[in-house]
């Protein structure tokens, strides 16, 4: 028999040099039932899953990543997830892997405070080891090249629903223009009594009837496992379009351009959208602003009220004029009321969340600002104010 879990040792030390907060043990491989499978198969969703405590008892704000490494030394695209752990709770993280082609790989978890220190230069970045909090835990695992087949019932079909057209920074878009990327995006549930791959399919028709070539991507669902597929698109030319939605078992036949998708055999019904591609915006016209503040809010992570001594989220929605996707530098100024500035903080890496522990009681005003860089200090948009009330 071959095995195919090959785990090594955690290491139990962190390779970076802050002090460790986080306490990380017990990386592990999960099939869908929550058992160690005997194997994993090409195609076959499993969960790479580690347990979570504060190493000291304080509440933590962290950040855990996935890393996973080829053996060519290649990577895989990270997976990541940010929460708030109390300090007298642990948890069990996981996030699924789809392994898409048969060999050896290298699973490593790893425990951040933040998105940004995880990966300095952002998400398609490398991830930062030295601003770990915790212990980094490695094991390796032998993927086979076998894939599930699973007989599919005829008269079952897949939850096919939610068909969106979301902007890039996942926010449905009041308009959009030509030369935007939009993401046409849809939720998949598996109603099938077993694991089954799906091929997730977009065409779109112009308003003289045309057909593009569609475009899709591929996975593998678990019994009642969900997962909301995407796909990005990018209109060159105005007017109104359909975008269609399939979800089929395997990618259909070569579609020539100007013919239609052949639905079939589509597991689900064909979800339908309508979208309106406005002119591209005229450049040339002196707008001072190149972005839009909005939605700026406080929130509390685990009360419902604003009170001395927990943190809380300082959060607004960005969204260039453009459609495109700006760097910038989101600052908030928190003033108590004299008018004192009691908190100062920025993000330059482009996320427009920040953190705040009022130590006082009282009512405080927040503005929120996006700045080209700290370097240059051009405002990119009117600034956001709201009340804080801390009890």
């Amino acid at each position: 028999m071959t095995i195919t879990l090959l785990v090594s040792a955690g290491i139990s030390e962190s390779a970076g040099t802050g002090p460790e907060k986080i306490r990380m043990e017990n990386l592990r491989i999960e099939g869908t039932t929550g058992v160690t499978p005997d194997e994993i198969l090409t195609g076959k969703p499993v969960l790479i899953s580690a347990d979570l405590a504060s190493a000291h008892g304080d509440d933590q704000n962290l950040t855990f990543v996935i890393e996973i490494q080829k053996e060519d030394g290649s990577y895989e695209p990270y997976r990541w997830l940010s929460l708030y752990l109390p300090g007298d709770e642990s948890s069990s993280l996981g996030q699924p892997w789809y392994p898409s082609s048969p060999g050896l790989y290298t699973v490593r978890a790893l425990a951040f405070e933040s998105v940004s220190a995880a990966f300095p230069m952002g998400i398609e970045g490398s991830i930062d080891t030295s601003k770990v909090i915790g212990p980094i835990l490695e094991i390796k695992a032998r993927v086979s090249g076998d894939v599930l087949v699973y007989d599919i019932l005829e008269d079952t079909e897949m939850l096919f629903e939610n068909f969106e057209v979301a902007d890039a920074f996942g926010n449905i878009p009041d308009e959009i223009r030509a030369g935007m990327q939009v993401h046409l995006a849809a939720d998949i549930t598996n109603t099938y009594d077993g694991v089954v791959s799906f091929v997730y399919l977009v065409q779109i028709q112009d308003e003289d009837g045309a057909y593009m070539r569609p475009f899709w991507l591929s996975g593998g669902l678990a019994k009642e496992q969900s997962f909301s597929a995407a796909l990005s698109w990018t209109p060159k030319s105005p007017g109104s379009y359909t975008a269609r939605a399939f979800v089929f078992d395997s990618a259909p036949g070569q579609t020539n351009p100007g013919e239609p998708v052949d639905s079939s055999q589509a597991l689900a019904p064909v979800l339908e959208k309508d979208i309106v591609i406005l002119p591209i915006m005229d450049k040339t016209v002196k707008d001072p602003f190149k972005v839009v503040l909005s939605n700026f809010a406080v929130h509390s992570m685990d009360v419902s009220d604003i009170v001395v001594g927990k943190p809380v989220n300082l959060a607004a929605d960005i969204t260039d004029k453009y459609g495109g996707n700006p760097s910038f530098t989101y600052l908030v100024q928190v003033r108590d009321e004299g008018g004192v500035t009691v908190h100062l903080s920025w993000n330059i890496v482009g996320d427009s969340i920040l953190q705040w522990t009022p130590s006082k009681p009282g009512t405080y005003t927040a503005t929120a600002f996006v700045w080209k860089s700290l370097e240059n200090p051009v405002p990119l948009s009117m600034p956001a104010v709201t009340t804080i009330t801390v009890s």
